[in-house]
């Protein structure tokens, strides 16, 4: 009788999906203090949407890489 062989393996994001892109480049002139406010929370809500995805992406695989480990 043949034993089938299993293999585990895991399924992670590669590393550079754990980094954020460089901050943009600043808006062209006439830099007001409305264009720079408005900059300013539009890169604040990009970074924060960039890191809760990215954090959620690394958990999962933290979780699973545990997960499988375990059942070693």
């Amino acid at each position: 009788m043949l034993v089938p062989q299993t293999e585990t393996v895991v399924l992670a994001p590669p590393p550079g999906l754990a980094m954020c892109a460089d901050a943009p480049t600043l808006p062209p002139d006439p830099l007001t203090d409305q264009v720079v406010g408005e900059y300013i929370i539009r890169l604040h809500g990009a970074h924060e949407d960039c890191a809760t995805a990215l954090a959620r992406v690394v958990k999962w695989a933290d979780d699973a890489r545990e997960r499988i480990e375990n059942k070693k």
